[in-house]
């Protein structure tokens, strides 16, 4: 199961609804340009581990208006 590009309360909900095991780690820019949105948090990379965790990365959605 691919979650790239769900919002990440989606992906928990599923992925407890499942039972399957998971972690979150968050990721951001170097340079922000732009405002983030931190309440709105979306999986950018979903990578499984050899021992069956599921490793979520996650980015905030950034607003289309510079700072």
């Amino acid at each position: 199961m691919d979650v790239v590009a769900w919002p990440l309360e989606v992906a928990i909900t599923k992925f407890n609804r499942l039972g399957i095991s998971y972690s979150v780690s968050m990721t951001s820019p170097d340079r922000v340009r732009f405002k983030l949105d931190k309440n709105l948090l979306y999986v950018v990379r979903h990578k499984i581990t050899e021992n069956g965790i599921h490793e979520l990365t996650v980015a905030a959605k950034m607003s289309k208006e510079a700072e």
